[in-house]
């Protein structure tokens, strides 16, 4: 029996064919290396919700403002060599977060 011919990569504007998973093999390997980028930074497991509940028990107001905090952020990002320890933990309330989020901090 014939075999479908292969339809276009799922990237927008790529006019190339698509391979197994859908891409053509340039953005296939660019969707990896991106991946591989991300994983290391995801260490978001029960320890962490454990410190997180740790750090608003202590502190539950924003350290900016003195609204009650809902988030706890890191002081030095994860990407940027922070861990997980109290001192390089701070809480925040929503607003702030995404603030100092999206100034890429």
């Amino acid at each position: 029996m014939p075999r479908k011919p292969p339809g276009r990569c799922s990237a927008p504007g790529c006019p190339l064919p698509a391979g197994a998973r859908g891409r053509c093999r340039t953005h296939a390997l660019e969707a990896d290396r991106q991946l591989k980028r991300r994983q290391p930074y995801r260490d978001y497991g029960a320890a962490w919700q454990r410190r997180r509940r740790q750090v608003l028990r202590e502190e539950p107001l924003c350290r900016v403002c003195g609204a009650p905090a809902v988030d706890v952020d890191h002081v030095r990002p994860l990407r940027l060599g922070g861990g997980h320890e109290l001192s390089n933990l701070q809480p925040l309330c929503r607003r702030h977060h995404a603030q100092k989020t999206a100034r890429g901090l």
